[in-house]
């Protein structure tokens, strides 16, 4: 799955006018979700097929993207 910034519209909407608490909440939904999906992954990985494992990294990608997107805009609000 190549990821662009479209995928990631949705995300940029929440974080554009985002106050650094907003934005450290932001973080932390988005790094449970990847912490869940990753221990999904794992307890599963045994009984899937290649394309839903697949779907499934795809899906980790997606949230570690995410969370590495806010990181950025935290980032750079803090050095302004």
């Amino acid at each position: 799955m190549d990821l662009n910034s479209w995928d990631y519209h949705e995300l940029g909407k929440e974080m554009r006018y985002a106050s650094i608490f907003k934005l450290l909440e932001l973080f932390k939904r988005e790094d449970e979700k990847y912490n869940s999906k990753c221990v999904e992954f794992v307890d599963i990985t045994k009984n899937l097929n290649k394309e839903d494992r697949q779907a499934i990294e795809d899906e980790c990608q997606f949230y570690e993207g995410s969370k590495l997107k806010i990181a950025l805009k935290i980032a750079e609000t803090l050095t302004k």
